[in-house]
């Protein structure tokens, strides 16, 4: 098996990859520069996670707890009915969906 050189090891695989690394002639900028972005990408992935979960989490349960705060739209979250209903009912009807599409792809495979 033949060794190839560094710069093949650290090249990305797209064409525009390779046309700007061509243009600057450096691998290494380009390659940091896209591993940059992707970490920022995820770290803004997991924050968004994160505010999304604890509004649910808020407009399921901490809101019933607490009295009215005189807030409109906190208040309007306190008594909506939707939420409190919606994960008690998505736990089976994702089971059931499960279900169904396991079921399904045995009978795909096994005819």
């Amino acid at each position: 098996m033949r060794d190839l050189p560094s710069e093949f090891h650290n090249r990305r695989h797209s064409s525009t990859a390779t046309e700007n690394s061509a243009s600057t002639g450096n691998t290494q900028n380009d390659g940091a520069k896209t591993d940059d972005l992707q970490l920022i990408y995820g770290y803004s992935l997991i924050v968004i996670a994160f505010l999304v979960f604890f509004v649910f989490m808020y407009a399921c349960i901490f809101s019933k707890l607490l009295p009215e705060t005189n807030h409109v739209l906190l208040d309007y979250i306190r008594e909506d009915y939707y939420y409190t209903i919606l994960l008690p009912t998505l736990i089976p009807t994702s089971v059931l969906w499960v279900y169904s599409n396991w079921v399904s792809l045995k009978f795909f495979r096994h005819n």
